[in-house]
């Protein structure tokens, strides 16, 4: 609760809601009830806008509550990967749900697969809802509800640069329904800020989540495919090989560095994305990830250079056949 919130007048979006569509609640403190009072002469385009005004910082306010309330479990880790003994630890519940996925996070034929440390249907699930609450704070118009609260307060005049004879300032007081609704949007501005902050993070949490199968899963086959790669070059020297053969030593050598370099490029153009995604941000990958995939990009380094040395073995052999 901010600050102003906390102060004994304030009196929440509900209460203000309620005096502008059925009248103030008799069961309200008396601070709300003497605030709220005035309002009752409000004209009917007066209560027009408070209900608006009223509506849409009650809104702002349980959205943040609601995101708030969004469980996150500071890691995009799969639960597999955090724990590989986690099937034999727990059977019920999500745990259950997790061993139908793959290490990876990837779905082996069940509903309930995860997309990095959330279930893709929580994914899904809280997608779907950012966007409808986007949509929905885009409908308030809150920049015209500002709009409209700002009018009723005179524009400032330039100070005179000098004399006494110049009038003061002349003091503006508020009627009743001005300052109810200024006071309503009061509450709104830091909850606007903070519901800002949130749909950012779970915006870009969701967006690393969608990307963590497809990572984890590149990651795992060009592994394999490093491997099956450093198989390639253990080729023999027999000099009794005929040239078709040796030649077709080379064409498939040279067919793995291009399918090793494509299955490397693919894989950190992915992580670049979450790591672009996640800069300036509090959630960070797993370190692991990262010195797995620069393990595997060294190990790349040291392949290529062997495999060039191999081609070059080989069409020494092949000009002695």
């Amino acid at each position: 609760m901010s600050t102003y919130e906390s102060q004994p007048w304030a009196v929440s979006p509900s209460t203000t809601l309620q005096a502008f569509t059925d009248g103030v609640d008799p069961s309200a403190t008396p601070e709300a009830q003497q605030l709220l009072s005035g309002i009752t002469n409000a004209t009917a385009s007066e209560k027009v806008l408070g209900v608006r005004v009223a509506s849409a910082t009650k809104s702002v306010k349980d959205w943040c509550a609601e995101l708030e309330a969004w469980t996150w479990c500071e890691t995009f880790e799969p639960p597999l990967r955090r724990d590989p003994y986690i099937q034999e630890k727990d059977t019920q519940g999500l745990d259950k749900d997790a061993a139908s996925t793959g290490a990876d996070g990837t779905d082996n034929g069940d509903e309930s697969a995860y997309w990095g440390s959330m279930p893709a249907s929580t994914v899904m699930a809280y997608g779907v809802r950012l966007d409808q609450i986007k949509e929905e704070l885009e409908d308030l118009n809150m920049d015209e509800l500002k709009g409209y609260i700002l009018d009723m307060y005179p524009m400032e005049r330039p100070r005179p640069t000098s004399g006494y004879g110049n009038k003061r300032a002349e003091l503006h007081l508020l009627d009743d329904f001005s300052y109810v609704v200024t006071h309503t949007m009061l509450q709104a501005l830091p909850c606007l800020s903070y519901l800002s902050q949130l749909t950012r993070v779970w915006s870009v949490r969701l967006l690393v989540l969608h990307e963590v199968p497809h990572f984890l899963t590149g990651l795992d086959d060009v592994m394999k495919a490093m491997r099956s790669g450093w198989d390639t070059l253990d080729l023999s020297d027999d000099p009794q090989k005929s040239t078709k053969e040796l030649d077709g030593w080379k064409e498939v050598i040279a067919d793995t560095r291009d399918n090793l370099q494509s299955k490397i490029t693919s894989l950190g153009r992915k992580l670049d994305r979450m790591l672009d995604a996640l800069e300036g941000m509090n959630d960070v990958l797993p370190d692991n990830w990262i010195d797995d995939f620069e393990a595997v990009e060294a190990d790349y380094s040291k392949w290529a250079a062997d495999a060039q040395k191999r081609i070059f073995e080989l069409d020494m052999l092949m000009t002695c056949t």
